[in-house]
C-alpha cells in the first residue's frame, strides 16, 4: 500500500518501477544528474539499507531541479507488508529531505527493493529511484574459526571480538599446608567498523581457552588474508603452586601460584608476578628461562615447554609442576602476544602476560578494552556470555577430608560480525 495516496495516483504503473522480489537490486544514483528543464530527478543516499525488525532508518532524498521547475515535490514509497514510511514533502526552496522508514515485522523476503517516488503538486512531473533493503544485520556469531563472505551491497562491517581466557594453575597439599594455583587472566575486547569490498572473503579466528595447567588463551579476530583488521588479545595462564625441597625431600614450605594477566587494550594488563604484556609494537618480554611474545603468539613459560596453549596463539606452560621447581605459565595471544611466565626455584613461577588488541587504522567506532582479573573485557555486554573468562586456579577442599579441585581451563573467545546500518 502506498504511503502517500495523492502521489500514488500520479504513478500509473508502479510495477514498472520496482520488481519487489528477492532478486531486485538497487541502482546507483545517476552521475552526473541531468534533470529535464521543466522537471526534476530524485536520488537516494544511501541507495541500500540494512534493517532489523524494530528498526527505524533515515534515507536522504535529493531533488535535482531543472531550470524551469521550482515547485514542491511530494515523496512516497511503494512499501511491502511489515515496512512503513512517513510521507515527505520537499519544498521548492529545499534540495533535500529525510525519508523515515520503519520495519515492524519480518517481510516475506530478506532481500527486496521498494520504489521511492516523487511527484510535483500538479502531477505533471514525476521521478523515482529504487531502494534496496536487506533484513537482518547479523552475519556471523561464532566461537570457532570461520570465514565471512561480504555481501554484494556491503561496504563496511561491524566486528566485535573477545579473546580467550588463560588456564588456571594447579594446587597442592604439602604436609598439612594448602597452596592454591593462580587463576588465568580474562581475554580482551576489540570492536570497530571496518571498510570492506563487496564479494571479498574475510578470515575469522577464534581463540581457544588456555588449557590446564597454565596455558595462555588465544587471540580472536578478523583478517584479510594474513592482514589483521580487528584483534582481541587473550589472557595469560596462571601459574601452579610451589612446594619447596630441603635436601632431597619435599617440605611443607610452599607458595600459592600467581595469576595470569588479562589481555586486550593497546597493551595487555600489567600485573605483579606476571610476564610483560604485548603492546602495539612488540611482544611482551618473557620471564626467567621463558620466551617472549611475538606477532599473534604468546610466549611459552619457563623452563621446558612441554605444555600447550590455547588455539590461535596461546603460549604453553613451561613444564609440569614438581617439588623444588616452578614452571612459568604461557602468555596470551594477541596482535602481539604476552610473554611467558618466569621459571623459579624459590617460589611460584610467573603468570603469563596478556596479549594486546588491535583495530586497523581508518576504522571507526573503535573500542579496545583490557580484561580485569579473571573477567573478560566488556563482560557485561549481553552478547559476551561467558566468552573470554579466565580459568580458576586449583584448590584443596579440606572439609572434612582434603580433596583436590583441579584448575579450570580458560573459556573460548567469540567473534560477532554485523552489517552496518544507516
Amino acid at each position: 500500500m502506498c504511503s502517500l495516496l495523492a502521489a500514488c495516483a500520479l504513478v500509473t504503473d508502479l510495477s514498472s518501477l520496482v520488481d519487489g522480489g528477492a532478486d531486485a537490486a538497487p541502482a546507483d544514483a545517476p552521475a552526473p544528474i541531468d534533470a529535464p528543464t521543466d522537471g526534476f530527478v530524485l536520488t537516494l543516499d544511501p541507495s541500500h539499507v540494512t534493517m532489523d525488525v524494530g528498526d527505524a532508518v533515515s534515507v536522504e532524498v535529493t531533488i535535482t531541479r531543472g531550470t524551469a521547475f521550482q515547485g514542491l515535490v511530494n515523496v512516497g514509497v511503494n512499501t511491502v507488508p511489515g515496512l512503513s514510511a512517513q510521507p515527505l514533502t520537499i519544498l521548492g526552496s529545499d534540495a533535500t529531505g529525510t525519508l523515515h522508514l520503519s520495519l515492524d515485522s519480518k517481510p516475506a523476503d530478506v532481500d527486496f527493493s521498494v520504489t521511492v517516488f516523487g511527484a510535483s503538486a500538479d502531477g505533471t512531473q514525476t521521478s523515482s529511484a529504487p531502494l534496496g533493503i536487506h533484513v537482518g544485520s547479523l552475519v556471523l556469531d561464532t566461537t570457532t574459526d570461520a570465514s565471512v563472505d561480504v555481501p554484494s551491497f556491503a561496504t563496511s562491517l561491524i566486528v566485535k571480538a573477545w579473546g580467550a581466557g588463560g588456564g588456571g594453575g594447579e594446587s597442592l597439599y604439602a604436609a598439612g599446608n594448602i597452596f592454591s594455583g593462580g587463576s588465568g587472566g580474562g581475554g580482551g575486547f576489540a570492536e570497530g567498523t571496518i571498510s570492506v569490498t563487496p564479494g571479498e572473503t574475510l578470515r575469522v579466528d577464534v581463540g581457544g581457552g588456555g588449557p590446564t595447567p597454565s596455558g595462555g588463551g588465544g587471540y580472536s579476530g578478523v583478517f584479510r588474508g594474513s592482514t589483521p583488521l580487528v584483534v582481541a588479545g587473550g589472557g595469560g595462564g596462571g601459574s601452579s603452586a610451589f612446594e619447596d625441597i630441603q635436601g632431597n625431600v619435599c617440605s611443607a614450605i610452599g607458595a600459592n601460584g600467581h595469576s595470569g594477566a588479562a589481555g586486550g587494550g593497546d597493551a595487555g594488563q600489567s600485573l605483579a608476578n606476571a610476564a610483560a604484556p604485548g603492546t602495539q609494537s612488540g611482544g611482551g618480554a618473557g620471564g626467567a628461562d621463558a620466551s617472549a611474545g611475538t606477532s599473534l603468539r604468546g610466549g611459552n613459560g619457563g623452563v621446558v615447554n612441554n605444555g600447550t596453549g590455547g588455539a590461535n596463539g596461546g603460549g604453553g606452560v613451561g613444564s609440569a609442576p614438581s617439588c623444588g621447581a616452578a614452571a612459568g605459565a604461557g602468555g596470551g595471544g594477541g596482535f602481539y602476544g604476552g610473554g611467558g611466565g618466569a621459571f623459579s626455584k624459590s617460589g611460584a613461577g610467573g603468570g603469563g602476560g596478556g596479549g594486546s588488541g588491535y583495530v586497523v587504522p581508518g576504522a571507526t567506532a573503535i573500542q579496545l578494552t583490557t580484561g580485569k582479573g579473571v573477567n573478560a573485557a566488556n563482560a557485561t555486554d549481553p552478547e559476551c556470555g561467558d566468552a573470554g573468562a579466565g580459568g580458576p586456579g586449583g584448590v584443596q577442599d579440606c572439609n572434612p577430608n582434603c580433596v583436590t579441585v583441579p584448575p579450570g581451563a580458560g573459556v573460548t573467545g567469540r567473534v560477532i560480525v554485523r552489517l552496518s546500518k544507516p
